[in-house]
């Protein structure tokens, strides 16, 4: 099966690989981490993973990079277009969120998804 690469630009310079031939691909998670601390968010960050925005449309992913600023952590959630030569590059579309604030986050998603799913907008049920 051929695979056809696109780098993430910008946090973490993870890949999103494809399968050409199949259609249940997703992009790929990068490599864990070994420090997990403060002092590894400098920088780059840590990458957490990707998810293609729509599972028919493979040029627009959204990454998930754990970040600092000013000392504060917090989660980036980024939109990711394919540019003309094939590589992911982040756009100012995108959410930022305090890491103190990721639980509550969390848990407004989930209601958002149960909410779908009771209302059959999902096709798997929670």
């Amino acid at each position: 099966m051929k695979k056809v690469r696109a780098s993430l630009v910008g946090a973490k310079p993870a890949r999103i690989e494809t399968a050409v031939a199949s259609s249940v691909s997703k992009p790929t998670q990068a490599p864990a981490q070994d420090s997990h601390s403060t002092n590894s968010l400098i920088g780059d960050g840590i990458h957490v993973g990707a998810i293609w925005k729509s599972p028919r449309d493979r040029t627009q992913a959204i990454q998930v990079t754990l970040r600092e600023y000013h000392g504060n952590p917090y989660a980036d959630c980024r939109l990711f277009v394919m540019n003309g030569s094939g590589h992911m590059v982040p756009t100012q579309k995108g959410l930022t969120v305090s890491v103190r604030q990721l639980g509550k986050l969390t848990k407004l998603i989930g209601d958002a998804y149960r909410k779908a799913s009771s209302l059959g907008l999902t096709a798997v049920s929670s």
